[in-house]
């Protein structure tokens, strides 16, 4: 009973993850990150003119990656992880689904990454990118790196991807 007791409160209290939620504040993304057992070095690495980032390493099937969380004065407005520390250069994320899926699983947990298991391939893939929709999210493979977003933005996202080179940049 008292196990059962300590889960009920462990889940109680448990940080959900930022994963590119508009408007979840600075003080959000902290706890996450700092409570996050696969992030090494996280901290606040940037904060100039109202834009901050936080980055962190993980470990993924014995590859080095980097998260970074994005944030304006609003809150959180994306999250990827870049793997570019060990693969060659002309690697690239796209194909690579199991790959996907285990660093979605270190990062976010084990829902997450149900969620990513059972999304549907988009058909707007290319060599270089591929996209999936899940019930909760979308997962963006390009080059090397995995974009999670909310599924309300992936329409602007896309759209990007096709004009700038900024995924999160403003277009119009």
């Amino acid at each position: 009973m008292k196990a059962l007791a300590g889960v009920a409160l462990l889940a109680l209290f448990a940080v959900q993850p930022a994963i590119a939620t508009p408007g979840q504040s600075d003080a959000d993304v902290q706890a996450w990150g700092k409570s996050n057992a696969a992030f090494t070095e996280f901290a606040k690495k940037t904060a100039l003119g109202g834009y901050s980032t936080y980055r962190a390493y993980v470990m993924v099937d014995n590859h080095k990656g980097e998260y970074s969380a994005l944030l304006d004065k609003t809150g959180v407005y994306g999250e990827y992880v870049t793997f570019s520390f060990d693969y060659p250069a002309e690697w690239n994320m796209a194909g690579h689904k199991s790959f996907m899926q285990d660093a979605i699983a270190k990062v976010y947990g084990a829902s997450v990454a149900a969620d990513f298991d059972s999304a549907n391939k988009l058909p707007d893939a290319t060599d270089s990118r591929e996209m999936y929709k899940g019930k909760q999210f979308a997962y963006i493979a390009t080059l090397n790196s995995l974009l999670t977003v909310r599924l309300d933005v992936l329409p602007q996202i896309l759209k990007n991807l096709d004009n700038c080179y900024d995924i999160f940049c403003s277009s119009s």
